[in-house]
């Protein structure tokens, strides 16, 4: 990410090119109708990356972003996950608009997240697979308890994390 703000003052490319990891750009940018930059490109960026730490797999990978516009979005995470929680897959489904507007903001989808997190289901946590949950157990990063796995992806693990104040965090 952050080639949000980078557009602007580093321009190491020629006009017209694509920049940015493809498996991560915004179909919009890949379509070249506007430029891999912006808040809008950043937002769809993450909603892959949320996808893959809910679903463990890429949105778009096998078929390609534009065979995904032609079926009109991407697969819903709950036909990977049925035991994900509705909001989870409302904010990832939200990031991952074909139309930039309807994305939402970064402030906005961290508010979402927390209040999820806050909520009755985000205390009780999200299982690391379909069958069964796979406690992290009492392992600790920094000042954080690593309580659970929430998701794998591409990029990384996604872990559910207390605080010693006990807030839950992803």
């Amino acid at each position: 990410f952050g080639l949000g703000w980078a557009a602007e003052e580093i321009t190491l490319t020629n006009t017209g090119e694509v920049v940015g990891t493809p498996l991560y750009l915004a179909p919009e940018s890949i379509l070249q109708s506007v430029p891999a930059s912006g808040p809008e490109n950043d937002m769809w960026a993450l909603g892959v990356v949320l996808y893959e730490s809910l679903t463990g797999e890429h949105p778009y990978a096998d078929e390609g972003v534009v065979a995904l516009l032609h079926q009109g979005g991407v697969p819903p995470p709950r036909a990977k996950r049925p035991q994900l929680a509705e909001a989870l897959e409302r904010a990832c489904l939200a990031a991952l608009s074909f139309e930039p507007s309807q994305r939402p903001s970064a402030s906005q989808l961290a508010t979402t997240l927390a209040e999820w997190l806050a909520s009755p289901a985000g205390r009780a946590g999200l299982s690391a697979s379909p069958t069964e949950p796979e406690p992290v157990g009492p392992r600790r990063l920094g000042e954080y308890e690593l309580v659970e796995v929430l998701g794998e992806g591409g990029m990384g693990t996604v872990y559910l994390a207390r605080d010693a104040k006990g807030r839950t965090l992803a």
